[in-house]
């Protein structure tokens, strides 16, 4: 079972963040459910006095659920009941799980703890895109996940497994794609699926027979100009300081050392505010602070900067 959350725009109580809110599911929370039809039938009969079931059949079933909020909770512990009873080993995987942090309410994560902790029939798997918030939630000894889980890092793709993928695809269309078409596009943009899944699919939709280098860099040029504006308010919204920082890292493509000397001419800044600059970038996620150093966190952005367009 995968639910994908959104939970920023998710209501007031909690059992709130996975099943409840003011508008339906089908805003909040998207589920693929890998379970027998018998089983997935009755695990939304349950809830069904406080929910409303509208269905929709396509290549795989999807379905909405809309809660009454005085009954949230009660139908969160139902979900969970009915998972505990479950004979089969169960692995519920939530993804972008550090939005349950932006709940006003306090005592979610404890809510939902309290849940998860007495399933051992259930694997969780809580992934998150936002590092710095993630490691808070699970390495904090003042949260209530901390060390109940492990810690994985998962990085990019290996490029030669990547291209492998990318070149089967292109080829049994009969189509070709340059090694190092895709090795500029992987390079450029670190690896980074979000992007280079963007890139691929801005190719494919060209219809070129033959991906080259010359048509990767005429796809990027396209994504830039046409996300020019919202770059441009981007840096409009952001202080001297920060605007010179994320500039400087932009053109650096990696910033191991922000504190040293080069840095610090490149930037006209000193160290403290240096600091505390990256500090707020890194929490507006405009910079990904990662093992190996500090780069612009939309990697298109940061493109975007090193070129003369802004």
């Amino acid at each position: 079972m995968y639910p994908g959350l959104r939970i920023a725009e998710l209501s007031r109580n909690v059992s709130g963040g996975l099943f409840e809110g003011p508008r339906s599911l089908t805003q909040d929370v998207s589920c693929e459910v890998s379970l027998p039809v018998d089983d997935t039938f009755f695990l939304l009969r349950r809830p069904a006095k406080c929910a409303s079931l509208p269905f929709r059949v396509a290549s795989r079933p999807t379905f909405s659920i809309g809660l009454e909020r005085n009954q949230a909770e009660n139908t969160l512990k139902e979900i969970f009941d009915y998972l505990t009873g479950k004979k089969e080993q169960i692995i519920l995987a939530i993804d972008e799980f550090q939005q349950v942090a932006d709940f006003p309410e306090t005592g979610t994560e404890a809510l939902l703890r309290s849940h998860i902790q007495f399933l051992p029939n259930v694997r969780f798997v809580f992934s998150g895109s936002r590092q710095h918030l993630m490691a808070e939630m699970f390495l904090s000894a003042k949260r209530p996940f901390y060390k109940s889980t492990q810690n994985i890092s998962i990085g990019p793709i290996d490029a030669a497994i990547y291209y492998d993928f990318v070149k089967g695809h292109f080829g049994r269309a009969g189509r070709t794609f340059a090694p190092d078409a895709f090795d500029l596009i992987y390079r450029l943009v670190d690896g980074v699926t979000w992007e280079v899944q963007s890139v691929l699919n801005r190719l494919w939709a060209t219809g070129a027979t033959e991906v080259t280098m010359e048509l990767v860099r005429h796809t990027l040029s396209e994504i830039l100009s046409e996300n020019a504006d919202d770059y441009r308010n981007i840096i409009a919204n952001l202080s001297r300081n920060e605007a010179a920082v994320l500039g400087a890292i932009a053109r650096w493509r990696r910033v191991i050392a922000p504190t040293g000397a080069d840095f610090i001419a490149a930037t006209g800044m000193s160290p403290s505010s240096i600091v505390q600059t990256l500090k707020r970038l890194v929490l507006n996620q405009l910079v990904y602070s990662a093992e190996d150093g500090y780069l612009v966190y939309d990697r298109f952005l940061g493109l975007w900067l090193q070129s003369d367009r802004c």
